[in-house]
C-alpha cells in the first residue's frame, strides 16, 4: 500500500519536528506482555493485546519503560485490555496498563481499559515528559 510509508514518514516527520522521537532506532514489535523496554526506540502492538491479572509476585503493568531517551509507543488503532480493575491490598499491586519510569515517552493512536490504572508516569529525579496522542486511558 502506497500511503503507508507515506503516513510513516510523516508521523515521524511530526515528531522529529517537536523532538520527541528523532533520530530513534528501527520498530520493534510488541505482541506479548508483560514487556519492559530498557531502550529508545519505536514501539508498536501487533494487534490486541490481553494482560491476565498479575500475581503478588509478578509484574503489575502490562507495559513498562526503564529506557534513557525517546520512546514512541505506536498502539497503531489497536486496545490494550486489561484482566479486571483490582487490586492486591495484602501489598497494594495495582495493575496498570503502562508504567512510564523515564522522560520523554509518546503514546499514540489505541485504548488502554480495564487497568487499576491506565498510564503512570513517575519519576525519582525529575517530572517525567508523557505525551499521549490519538491514544484513551
Amino acid at each position: 500500500m502506497k500511503t503507508t510509508p507515506i503516513l510513516l514518514l510523516a508521523i515521524l516527520a511530526s515528531f522529529a519536528a517537536t523532538g520527541h522521537a528523532a533520530n530513534l532506532p528501527l520498530t520493534t514489535p510488541i505482541s506479548t506482555v508483560p514487556v519492559t523496554i530498557t531502550k529508545p526506540g519505536y514501539y508498536y502492538l501487533v494487534g490486541n493485546i490481553f494482560f491476565t491479572l498479575p500475581t503478588i509476585t509478578s509484574p503489575s503493568a502490562a507495559i513498562t519503560v526503564n529506557a534513557t531517551g525517546p520512546v514512541v509507543i505506536d498502539m497503531r488503532g489497536f486496545t490494550l485490555q486489561g484482566q479486571t480493575r483490582y487490586h492486591f491490598p495484602t501489598n497494594d499491586v495495582f495493575p496498570t496498563g503502562i508504567m512510564i519510569h523515564s522522560n520523554n515517552v509518546t503514546v499514540i493512536n489505541g485504548t488502554i481499559e480495564g487497568f487499576w490504572n491506565g498510564v503512570i508516569a513517575s519519576s525519582s529525579t525529575t517530572y517525567p515528559t508523557t505525551y499521549l496522542t490519538g491514544a484513551r486511558a
